[in-house]
């Protein structure tokens, strides 16, 4: 899965989970508001999951574990990537980038929580 891909795609079910945070939501209904392909909505809440991220409830549907304003870009970052030969998460991230890309990344990731947190502050108006 494309590295830059799977952020956007976990950014994408972590904002659902927070608009939608009244009442667990499944997969399917995640993927098909956020026009994501099943599979990959499960496998990315699945690593989510893991992370502690979000919960899983009996009645299968999945929520924020903690609020989505208290979540930091490396938490998500690490949650979403699968290390390879027991390398770090963020290694297998950034593979062959430089540091100052990798600081241009988690700049985006906090430029798009800081976009969602506008965006609930403004329903509120």
């Amino acid at each position: 899965m494309n590295s830059q891909k799977i952020v956007q795609q976990a950014m994408q079910c972590l904002q659902d989970l927070d608009l939608h945070s009244s009442t667990p939501q499944t997969s399917k209904a995640i993927s098909e508001r956020q026009h994501l392909p099943l599979s990959t909505c499960r496998e990315i809440l699945h690593r989510l999951a893991t992370a502690g991220i979000v919960e899983f409830h009996a009645n299968g549907g999945v929520r924020l574990a903690r609020s989505f304003d208290e979540l930091t870009p490396d938490e998500i970052l690490d949650a979403v990537w699968v290390s390879v030969q027991h390398q770090a998460p963020v290694q297998v991230l950034v593979g062959a980038l430089e540091e100052q890309q990798v600081r241009v990344l988690r700049s985006a990731l906090d430029l798009a929580q800081t976009n969602q947190n506008l965006l609930s502050e403004s329903a509120w108006c």
